[in-house]
């Protein structure tokens, strides 16, 4: 295997996939990319974790509706369509049954269905927020998870694909079953979708990312601790960015797993 130059590292997860790209020089450090991904949500988890906070994409409050694919509260739902509500003026909190909706449309649409009833409801109203549970059998759900996994690694292609190494935290096969699932299905999406510049691929034990560190809860505290103060030398690039993803971020020891990973990879060298 040849020296590391730019590495790429992944902290294994299904709600928090963290990855980070990074390059070091003699003279910096240079951060490409640093985030945690949703393989369920398909987006970033801070993004997830947002829609489910139900916030407002104007004024950061409590959202209760949701118009055009964006959350808002009742003060900022569009002039042209306002928040759902009843035909004496009262404001709706749930969607109702298919009997009320079928005396509020007039028109009544073509298709009598609930989609029908909130296909044509949703062009004039801006419509209480819905948010399916995530279930423990999707999260199991093997072949949604390779999905979702071709997804996010077709969606960063070209910027993993400028890594010189590739490195996965290693899952135990008997104690974490569907992690390691994860793992695999993550190796081999990377070596089929990055072909035919494919950058070594390898595995990080768990217990070698903060040294000196025992146990799950130590090593997670020691990482965050070891990359802030990481993040406060002054040979880091756009340090102040890299510093507010960390601090925006809910689940910042998996970001700061991954962070390790490179740097240790990148000071073996």
């Amino acid at each position: 295997m040849s020296l590391p130059k730019k590495v790429l590292a992944f902290d294994i997860g299904i709600r928090n996939l963290a990855w980070c790209l990074m390059e070091h020089s003699e003279t910096s450090w240079q951060i490409h990319g640093w985030n945690n991904y949703d393989l369920l949500a398909g987006e970033s988890s801070q993004d997830a974790k947002n829609r489910e906070k139900h916030v407002c994409h104007q004024c950061g409050k409590k959202a209760k509706y949701q118009s055009g694919g964006k959350m808002t509260c009742v003060k900022h739902c569009p002039p042209d369509r306002p928040a759902l509500h009843d035909l004496s003026g009262a404001l709706l909190t749930k969607i109702p049954t298919c009997k009320v909706l079928e005396k509020m449309l007039k028109p009544p649409p073509k298709k009598k269905t609930r989609a029908g009833y909130l296909s044509q409801m949703e062009q004039a109203f801006s419509l209480p927020i819905q948010v399916p549970k995530t279930t423990k059998a999707k999260s199991e759900d093997i072949a949604g998870l390779h999905d979702s996994i071709q997804k996010f690694v077709d969606e960063h292609k070209s910027l993993f694909q400028t890594a010189t190494h590739i490195f996965l935290e290693n899952q135990p096969a008997y104690k974490n079953p569907t992690m390691k699932s994860v793992q695999i299905l993550l190796f081999a999406t990377l070596r089929e979708r990055l072909f035919p510049a494919i950058p070594f691929v390898g595995f990080i034990h768990a217990g070698n990312k903060v040294k000196g560190a025992t146990g799950y809860a130590d090593r997670k505290k020691g990482s965050e601790l070891r990359i802030r103060e990481f993040l406060e030398k002054d040979d880091i690039c756009e340090k102040e960015r890299w510093k507010n993803v960390l601090s925006g971020n809910q689940k910042k020891s998996d970001l700061c797993d991954a962070m390790c990973m490179c740097i240790d990879r990148l000071n073996a060298t």
